[in-house]
């Protein structure tokens, strides 16, 4: 969780594609923040 201007965010991750060096997948939050898939 982070905090963003005084509110509690929870990230909430999306596939947005395939990862060419690593082969995989990458997952995005509405808020910008990026982690590849465990």
């Amino acid at each position: 969780m982070a905090v963003l201007s005084g509110r509690v965010h929870r990230h909430r991750f999306r596939w947005t594609e395939d990862d060419a060096f690593s082969g995989s997948s990458l997952y995005a939050c509405h808020c910008g923040v990026v982690r590849p898939a465990l």
